[in-house]
């Protein structure tokens, strides 16, 4: 026989999960579906990246921030891109398209299922960004450490870090601003002058900046020489004595490659558009260089039995060079002057 104090035991956790499975939170309430906001001081613009917050609602009134729930899937349209929550605004557009992200949230937990659809406006907060660096050099690689020969008693030579790559060159661009007086849109079209490829950017409000630029590439950092090998300990097995080997040198490290020179920018601003240039920042510096690499640590000596002769260590291996800071870019031309561009 139960007690009475189990069996009303029982009725209440039957009634919990009863109101559990209903969707009700006693908190807050019963959920009525979710939204899709930008978090707050999101920079919203081309090139930027920004996070969302998805919020549950509440028969209540009350809201509760979600964003972190497993539960919970985000979808963004091309050509944006997203990691977790955050999204990642399209910096390279290939035509004047839409002026707002298009973002779809889910949230599936057994029986609970909320979809929502929204349309986050951009290029009217934070500032427009225009990134044609040249791409950083690569790393070199380190060296490999120098073991004991299997049959030899001394210690072998690290081997030395491979030099870090030159930076590349920061693109040249052709820069025309125009501003569309049937909607007050300021349309920015950019020519990459190596590549001809053409980008269009659309800039509303003139509170926030335009950034671009088209610095250096950094140069890459040089390997690290390997360390050399530890010599082998003096041995006496048998009648056979063996002597200690001396430790192996250190690699040298690589070399830092060279840091990319900035590109050149020709700007040309319609007059009708001439305010702009107030507001625009260009930046064509040089790329930084790249480290040298360190030299590898010198291989101990093996340790001698008494009477014989005392090995060497190695040596440590020299460091590299570090590589040459970029030049700018040539001083950047910008002439407002009338154009006849179809944009």
């Amino acid at each position: 026989m139960f007690k009475k104090s189990t069996f009303y035991t029982l009725q209440l956790l039957i009634f919990i999960l009863a109101f559990a499975s209903c969707g009700i939170n006693k908190k807050y309430g019963k959920p009525t579906g979710i939204k899709v906001v930008p978090a707050e001081n999101a920079q919203i613009n081309y090139g930027q990246t920004f996070k969302l917050k998805v919020i549950m609602t509440f028969d209540t009134g009350k809201e509760l921030d979600i964003s972190s729930k497993s539960d919970v899937q985000i979808e963004v349209d091309a050509p944006h891109t997203k990691s977790g929550t955050s999204v990642i605004v399209d910096g390279y557009p290939q035509n004047f398209g839409s002026d707002s992200i298009f973002v779809k949230a889910i949230y599936d937990k057994k029986e609970q299922h909320f979809e929502t659809k929204t349309a986050i406006p951009f290029n009217y907060q934070g500032d427009l960004l225009m990134k044609f660096n040249g791409d950083s050099g690569k790393e070199g690689e380190d060296g490999s450490k120098g073991g004991t020969a299997l049959f030899f008693r001394h210690g072998k030579d690290g081997d030395p870090g491979a030099n870090g790559e030159n930076g590349n060159n920061g693109h040249d661009l052709s820069i025309h601003i125009y501003k569309d007086e049937s909607n007050g849109y300021y349309k920015i079209r950019v020519m990459d002058v190596s590549s001809g490829q053409l980008y269009y950017y659309r800039y509303k409000n003139l509170s926030f900046p335009i950034k671009v630029y088209c610095d250096g590439g950094i140069g890459g950092n040089g390997g690290d020489g390997g360390n050399g090998g530890d010599g082998k300990d003096g041995e006496q097995k048998d009648d056979k004595t063996k002597e200690p080997g001396n430790g192996g040198d250190g690699g040298a490290g690589g070399n830092g490659g060279n840091g990319g020179n900035g590109g050149n920018l020709y700007v040309f601003i319609h007059p009708n558009a001439a305010e702009i240039q107030q507001k625009i920042f260009f930046q064509n510096i040089g790329g930084a260089a790249g480290e040298a690499g360190n030299g590898g640590k010198a291989g101990d000596a093996g340790k001698p039995l008494e009477g014989q002769s005392t090995p060497e260590d190695g040596t440590a291996g020299v460091p590299g060079s570090p590589g040459a800071i970029g030049s700018a870019g040539s001083p950047i031309q910008i002439s407002v002057e009338d154009f006849d561009i179809d944009f």
